[in-house]
């Protein structure tokens, strides 16, 4: 997790992540309430961390939504 902070240039937040017990597992479920949970008060800063994340998600949420579309497919069928 520390690494990847100062990689996206979020170093500053080390500690809050890990006060936090943020893992990368946890990073992926991260969201605004959770992070202002956290204390990132500032909207601009909770976005930044956001959008930073969600240059990880996309390999990682692909299979979620496709198991979310083929239930929704498969409740519609009945």
């Amino acid at each position: 997790m520390q690494s990847w902070l100062w990689s996206v240039e979020l170093g500053e937040w080390e500690g809050v992540f890990a006060d936090n017990n943020v893992t990368g597992e946890v990073l992926l479920e991260m969201s605004h309430a959770l992070l202002k949970e956290m204390g990132v008060a500032s909207v601009g800063k909770r976005v930044v961390i956001l959008k930073a994340i969600g240059k990880l998600a996309p390999a990682a949420a692909a299979p979620r939504v496709i198991i979310g579309v083929y239930l929704f497919i498969m409740t519609s069928l009945n």
